[in-house]
């Protein structure tokens, strides 16, 4: 706000730097609940990039910012049209471009549907780099997988969301992720994460394939056909990852078993 307050130069409006504070004010504006005036800025952007050929997402994201502030408004209809048109674009090849529309479009569907999309944004946001809007897309995951019945997961998503949102400094985002949570209690937790790499190191190359496509939500048939393997097959190595990890089930998968086991895939 004191930010905002100051004044604006009057040639930065017509150059790429103008777009990015008008950006940065679309994001104020999101944060303080005034979506009508983030979209107007959002949309702003888009006639002047499409007007300059400038129409990049990967340096001004405006499409899936506007979409943003019309969920926020109830609007989902004009919501899901902008997030389509982004995935429709070569851009969205690259995996941030992909991996915030694929959150956003999440936030339209049934639970379910919504975890399998969640978990590829979350895949494509490791890769992109952006720790925080991985932050963001592992929170909406943690969020879900509680609605699904899947606690021990959903807290396994939100300790790991913690720790992105602390590095960013984003301290809103870290109370959204686990409320009341300190630095001091993280001990343990770290503790926890180290505990579960080394039960990762002790899988096979073939149980983690079949263990990360579990985690994905697939069901033993799918990763069969998948990895052109058995169904027996696959519920042997699940059998196996189960005793190594000791949990009881699927259901009990960590969400950040990629995380661990990045080396291998």
């Amino acid at each position: 706000a004191a930010v905002l307050g100051r004044p604006v130069p009057g040639e930065l409006a017509g150059s790429v730097h103008g777009l990015a504070y008008l950006r940065a004010r679309g994001q104020y504006e999101l944060a303080t609940s005034r979506y009508r005036a983030a979209l107007g800025d959002f949309l702003d952007i888009g006639r002047r990039m499409k007007r300059w050929g400038l129409d990049r997402p990967q340096v001004l994201p405006w499409r899936t910012d506007a979409a943003q502030a019309l969920l926020r408004l109830g609007e989902l209809q004009q919501a899901e049209r902008f997030i389509t048109d982004q995935l429709s674009r070569p851009e969205a090849a690259d995996p941030r471009v992909r991996g915030v529309a694929l959150r956003l479009r999440a936030e339209l569907l049934e639970p379910k549907e919504r975890q399998a999309l969640l978990t590829k944004a979350v895949d494509e946001l490791r890769r992109s780099g952006d720790q925080y809007e991985l932050a963001l897309a592992l929170v909406d995951l943690g969020r879900v997988l509680k609605e699904t019945g899947e606690p021990a997961r959903a807290a396994m998503a939100n300790r790991r969301a913690w720790h992105l949102a602390r590095d960013c400094g984003a301290e809103v985002l870290c109370e959204k992720a686990l409320p009341g949570h300190t630095a001091g209690a993280d001990l343990q937790a770290e503790s926890s994460r180290a505990q579960l790499a080394e039960l990762v190191a002790t899988l096979s190359e073939s149980e983690k394939r079949v263990a990360m496509l579990a985690v994905h939500g697939h069901t033993n048939r799918e990763i069969a056909l998948k990895l052109y393997i058995t169904v027996s097959t696959v519920e042997q190595h699940l059998t196996r990852v189960y005793r190594k990890l000791d949990i009881a089930g699927r259901q009990e998968l960590p969400v950040d078993l990629q995380v661990s086991a990045d080396e291998f895939v």
